[in-house]
């Protein structure tokens, strides 16, 4: 009996090995298609969620596969970190997938906001967290009856499809409040509209929040073929 137990436990670390291998390996098919379809300079993280996956494998279809990678370029954007959750992949082939949905969220640095800003017509503003999930700072110059001023507007951040719409809540020089009559010169000079360039073919702008460090950004999509 001693003897059998050994057996059916051996058989079963042989089995769980054979699934972590087989895990592994088709993580890496997923990396590497992921990098090839988006034209990452790194190859980056996968997890392939359930267990066992030689289970799911056989049915041609993955619950659930999360992909991580930082410091990627998607359509001419520098993101410092972005997480896909891709839903009911179905594997077609060895090198070919299809996700029935995905949601993704993107970190955009402050730095790359403003060259978003600039193709639209507002390359002389810096921007910054404004200190609340929907608050962004925008920096600038301005110029009044000949003087200059070294301005910041706090502006409420609003999602509309894929276009941010920034409307400034008050206006702020030394951090200090503004004169109301330098607040009214300037009017809505700071106040910018622009759109966020379609990333790994997700459509559907779901929100956006301010952080420190970047905007993070919430995207959906369905049926994102993948290889």
């Amino acid at each position: 009996m001693r003897k059998l137990w050994i057996g059916v436990i051996g058989s079963l670390v042989m089995l769980v090995a054979l699934d972590f291998l087989a895990k592994t390996i088709a993580e890496q098919k997923v990396a590497d298609a992921v990098q090839a379809r988006y034209d990452l300079a790194a190859k980056p993280n996968v997890d392939i969620h359930g267990f066992p996956f030689l289970l799911e494998a056989a049915t041609r279809r993955l619950d659930r596969v999360d992909v991580h990678a930082e410091s990627v370029q998607v359509a001419r954007v520098e993101l410092a970190e972005a997480e896909l959750r891709m839903h009911n992949v179905r594997v077609e082939s060895t090198s070919s997938a299809v996700a029935e949905t995905v949601d993704a969220d993107a970190v955009i640095p402050y730095s790359e906001l403003a060259d978003l800003a600039q193709d639209f017509g507002r390359g002389d503003v810096t921007l910054a967290f404004g200190g609340a999930p929907d608050t962004l700072a925008v920096s600038g110059t301005v110029s009044v009856l000949g003087q200059d001023f070294d301005m910041v507007a706090y502006t409420r951040v609003r999602v509309d499809d894929s276009t941010l719409t920034l409307r400034t809540t008050r206006v702020e020089i030394d951090g200090k409040p503004a004169p109301e009559q330098l607040v009214q010169a300037i009017g809505n000079r700071f106040d910018l509209t622009f759109r966020i360039p379609k990333m790994f073919d997700l459509v559907t702008l779901t929100g956006v929040e301010m952080r420190p460090d970047g905007v993070v950004v919430g995207m959906t999509g369905s049926d994102i073929a993948l290889g």
